[in-house]
This record gives structure tokens, sequence and C-alpha cells, in this order.
């Protein structure tokens, strides 16, 4: 049986599969922490306070959106059903924060303004931060997630009875049909023959035009 540590840590990983946790709130965590990350590493250690380091900031960080805006992409409309990936999700945010941080040097030159770090350093330091902010964002919001989680398996659920619902009605309606042609077919002989017999008797003319228009109907 395994131990509740084991539990757990399959628990947590089984979130950081979980793709839905890259959402606008995430996206909001990490403008914040990129925005004192900047101002510590960039506008601190070169002691140039300028507001120029604000438009690098947005123009990076759009940047390192357009990764996990394609996978986000890619899975809602052609991996729909996409299981946990933890892994692949791993990857993303790490290339995330590699475009977020190597991107920085090339828009800062464009704007005139210095910066330190080497290239080699701005790539590790980016992908860590990247998996660091996704997997703190994720424990997080945990229990958001698995909210979430379990309200999109009911819905699936809930759908999939549905269509049970609908198939079910449209087999019962194909079955009365079909009782009722079996039910046509084995009676209308014998009423046939009891009208001939009726009408050859002559007796009980009404009754036999009733039954008539009965089978005609």
């Amino acid at each position: 049986m395994p131990s509740k540590r084991t539990s757990y840590s399959r628990l947590a990983w089984r979130r950081l599969g979980n793709w839905r946790a890259i959402n606008f709130g995430y996206f909001a965590f990490g403008f914040i922490i990129y925005a004192l990350l900047t101002l510590a590493f960039d506008a601190v250690i070169t002691a140039n306070f300028t507001w120029l380091w604000l438009v690098s900031f947005a123009v990076t960080y759009l940047l390192s959106l357009l990764p996990l805006a394609t996978y986000l992409i890619i899975l809602r409309y052609w991996l729909p059903s996409q299981k946990s990936a933890p892994w692949i999700n791993l990857w993303v945010v790490a290339l995330a924060g590699i475009v977020k941080n190597s991107s920085v040097p090339v828009v800062a030159q464009l704007l005139g303004l210095q910066t330190t770090n080497t290239m080699a350093f701005r790539i590790v330091g980016g992908a860590f931060t990247g998996v660091a902010l996704f997997v703190i964002y994720s424990t997080a919001m945990s229990a958001r997630l698995d909210h979430l989680e379990t309200m999109r398996r009911l819905r699936e659920s809930e759908a999939e009875l549905l269509g049970y619902r609908e198939s079910a009605n449209e087999i019962l309606q194909d079955e009365q049909i079909a009782i009722s042609e079996r039910i046509r077919r084995l009676l209308m002989p014998r009423l046939t023959e009891l009208l001939s017999s009726l009408s050859k008797a002559g007796a009980a003319s009404s009754l036999a035009e009733r039954l008539q228009n009965v089978i005609d109907a």
C-alpha cells in the first residue's frame, strides 16, 4: 500500500500535468513576479531607473506568452482530450521563461539600455524561473485546479449521459414503430376476413364500415 507521502507526490505530479493551470491567474502571477525581477536584476543593478524598463518588460513579457498561447490553442482545439502531461507543461513554461529572459538584451539594446549577465545565464535563469513559477502557482492553486478538473469530468459525464438518453429515445421510437407495424401485419388479415364475413352476411354494415375506417386509418 503506497504511503501518504508517495500518494501526495503522485497527486502533486498529476497537478503539474494539468494544462488548465496555465490560465489567466498564472499569467497575472507571472506578470507580478517578472516585474519585480526586472526591477531587481535590470534597473537596480544598472542603477538606471528609467521608464524604458517598463517598456522592455512589457514587450518581453508579451513575447513569453507566445509559446504558452500556442500550446493552449493546440490543446484546446486540436487535442482537447489530452491527458496529464507534466513534462510537456514543464518544458513549455521553461521555454516561456527562456524567451522572456533572452529577449531582454535585444529589446534593451533597441531602447538604448545597458544590461548585465551573459546570455547563457539568462537562458538558464529563464528556464528555472519559468518552471519555478508554474510549480508554485499550480501547488498554491491545487484546490481550485482540482475543483475545475472535477467539474470538467462531471460535464463530460453529463454530456455522455445525455447522448445515451437521446440514443435510448430514438431506439424506443424505432421499436414502437416496429411493434405497431408487426401488430398491423398480424391483425390486418383477420380483420379483413371478419369484414368480408360481415359484408356477405349483410348484417352490421355500419360496424363493417367503421372497422374499415379504423383499418384504413
